[in-house]
């Protein structure tokens, strides 16, 4: 720390994708900045943890595969998702910013080559980039700012000082901001008390993912310092993650990239439980799908799909079923062989899916109530295709999206809705933008365009502006 200003206009707390675009786009508008990373290196933040997706609308990639979006279609989905709970207000401010966001993002060095449907949608609007190399392009550029990088420095206070902030690190070090704190300091998903505080029940989780800094410090400082919550019970586990893999706490795999993802129901397969019955309604909302799957026995199910299936994700290279998850499942050529190798019952297994499929065949209401494939697309369908698989599925908590209240500004909000002064929050720590369920890709995008937001509001602030 003897080379490192400890004095700065604004510090920010966290290097993720919110954090680093904060810090960029301050520093681009001539504000001293000072980044504040508590673990050794970007690369174990919720951002490297990702499956890399940002959900923009109207692009260049879109209109090139003929992709009709709109922003009325994008508030639509986030209504339909959150459940009515998604703050209108932050969803304006989103959208008034996401297509300049994804230019600047590429004119910084991020690349996107393809756009994928996801969960929540109903056109596709999934940029995909790669979660790693947008770490390194957006800390390279924060480098040439001159902009200071703080790893291993926790910080453990921040408290107000004059027209400014204290920040104390390890070792009793203390920063000074000059003008404002950024809080990018992601979720709470690896802090079991935390998140047995808001949603009783996440306790049973036996898989954790997301960013290894993930323990809600951001959001216990931000309330000392008046913060009101939001959206604290909004909080839900996702249902991809393949059951038999280690849960372990201090381990952390990359979405599509040591991840087995298995949302083979949300191609067309059906879930089942350790009994071989079906229990829900394969097109609800993932995080839905989890909370149910939360109450069974064992915590897990198993997704069965079949040949028709796997070639479909083979071919569209879906987020929804990837190639870890297609090794780790069990095959077979009947149901009868598919069953004794998964270890479910025979008998029963076997006409759960005849049931199923005949039931496709004469276009009969569902026993669960689906309707569609997946969301509001599609149509169920037979599985009579084999060999048949089965991939055992477990709900796992990776993002957290309940925090601290803002404004569309981003300034952080008291109880009474009043902004306090300096500080301001983004991505994963801020509460009220997704609802009751998130839409993929908005989780990126919000953390990107809410990082950059802050930083305009700071140095709109410190020109003399409103």
């Amino acid at each position: 720390m003897n080379r490192v200003p400890t004095v700065a206009d604004v510090i920010v707390v966290g290097a993720g994708c919110a954090g680093l675009c904060a810090a960029v786009e301050a520093a681009e508008r001539g504000l001293r900045v000072i980044v504040c990373e508590k673990r050794g290196t970007s690369l174990q933040s919720s951002t490297a943890a990702s499956g890399g997706y940002f959900a923009f609308i109207d692009t260049d990639l879109q209109r090139r595969d003929r992709i009709v979006d709109s922003d009325e279609t994008f508030r639509q989905d986030m209504e339909r998702s959150g459940k009515g709970r998604s703050d209108p207000a932050l969803v304006d401010a989103y959208l008034a910013n996401q297509l300049d966001t994804y230019y600047w993002l590429q004119e910084h060095g991020v690349t996107f080559w393809d756009v994928d449907i996801g969960i929540g949608m109903n056109v596709p609007r999934c940029h995909a980039t790669d979660s790693q190399r947008l770490l390194e392009v957006l800390t390279r550029s924060a480098r040439r700012l001159g902009i200071s990088i703080c790893y291993n420095f926790p910080v453990g206070d921040v408290e107000r000082d004059g027209s400014g902030f204290k920040v104390g690190g390890p070792d009793g070090i203390i920063l000074r901001a000059e003008r404002a704190i950024i809080f990018a300091s992601g979720g709470f998903s690896r802090n079991p008390a935390m998140l047995g505080r808001f949603v009783p029940g996440l306790e049973r989780l036996r898989i954790v993912d997301g960013g290894l800094g993930c323990m809600g410090d951001g959001i216990v400082m931000a309330e000392k310092l008046g913060a009101a919550l939001s959206s604290m019970e909004c909080v839900k586990p996702n249902f991809y993650s393949y059951a038999l893999r280690d849960g372990t706490k201090e381990k952390m795999d990359r979405f599509h990239h040591d991840t087995p993802v298995g949302m083979v129901y949300h191609l067309g397969g059906i879930l089942v439980t350790s009994k071989a019955e079906r229990y829900v309604r394969e097109d609800m909302n993932a995080k839905d799908i989890a909370l149910v799957t939360l109450k069974l026995p064992d915590v897990m199910a198993w997704g069965i799909f079949d040949e028709t299936v796997r070639q479909r994700a083979l071919k569209e290279k879906t987020i929804y079923i990837n190639p870890a998850a297609l090794a780790k499942c069990v095959s077979a050529d009947t149901f009868a062989e598919l069953a004794t190798r998964a270890g479910l019952p025979v008998d029963a297994f076997v006409r759960t899916v005849e049931q199923y499929n005949a039931d496709c065949a004469a276009g009969a209401p569902d026993k669960m109530g689906r309707v569609h494939e997946t969301a509001l697309l599609g149509r169920p369908f037979a599985l009579n295709t084999p060999p048949f698989y089965a991939f055992p599925t477990a709900p796992n908590q990776a993002t957290t999206f309940g925090g601290v209240r803002v404004n569309p500004q981003t300034q952080i909000l008291d109880a009474q809705g009043n902004a306090l002064p300096g500080l301001y929050a983004c991505g994963e720590i801020v509460g009220g933008f997704h609802g009751l369920n998130f839409v993929t890709g908005t989780a990126l995008a919000q953390a990107a365009i809410f990082g950059r937001t802050a930083a305009k509001t700071i140095a709109h602030s410190s020109a003399g502006g409103a």
